[in-house]
């Protein structure tokens, strides 16, 4: 079984920043749930004040969209859903929706497609990529974003962390 030690926020002593674990690093995690594997989590993020603003590895701030994972709409795709309904609910979300696909030979519950900023397709966040340099080219309004504090990263992590289906979890090193 596969061994992965993950840990989503650590501080740097010599800068006293708090740095957000980098895009690579969750999407191991992810795509380990493939198969069964044993997750440790560092939970050192555990000790660290929840309004701090985090950082990207060079030390740059970070932003994330103010929003709820759960408050995300989801579509039940089914050989009932027609075409026109299809197309209604991803205009009437438009970039921010999940597609829960039937089941099938290769994904016997279904499979999860995330159409959604800032996270990837497997719902992956992107964390580490939202400097205000990519904000500002990409935004459409500032109002959106707020600055990444550890709070809403170790939010984020629970919700990931729930997400898994083949992790054997162990909080602690």
């Amino acid at each position: 079984m596969k061994a992965i030690t993950f840990r989503p926020l650590r501080l740097v002593k010599k800068t006293g920043k708090i740095v957000v674990a980098s895009y690579a690093q969750w999407n191991r995690v992810r795509t380990a749930d493939y198969a069964a594997f044993a997750l440790t989590v560092d939970n050192e993020y555990a000790g660290l004040p929840a309004d701090e603003q985090v950082y990207n590895h060079e030390g740059k701030p970070l932003f994330w969209r103010n929003f709820d994972p759960d408050s995300i709409p989801t579509l039940r795709h089914t050989r009932l859903v027609s075409h026109e309904e299809f197309q209604a609910f991803t205009a009437a979300n438009l970039g921010h929706y999940v597609i829960h696909w039937g089941p099938s030979e290769w994904h016997p519950t279904g499979s999860i497609s995330y159409a959604c900023r800032d996270l990837d397709c497997q719902g992956t966040p992107t964390f580490s990529h939202l400097t205000i340099d990519h904000v500002a080219e990409h935004a459409r309004d500032w109002a959106d974003y707020e600055p990444l504090t550890v709070g809403i990263v170790v939010k984020w992590f629970g919700w990931f962390l729930y997400q898994l289906e083949n992790s054997h979890l162990q909080l602690g090193k």
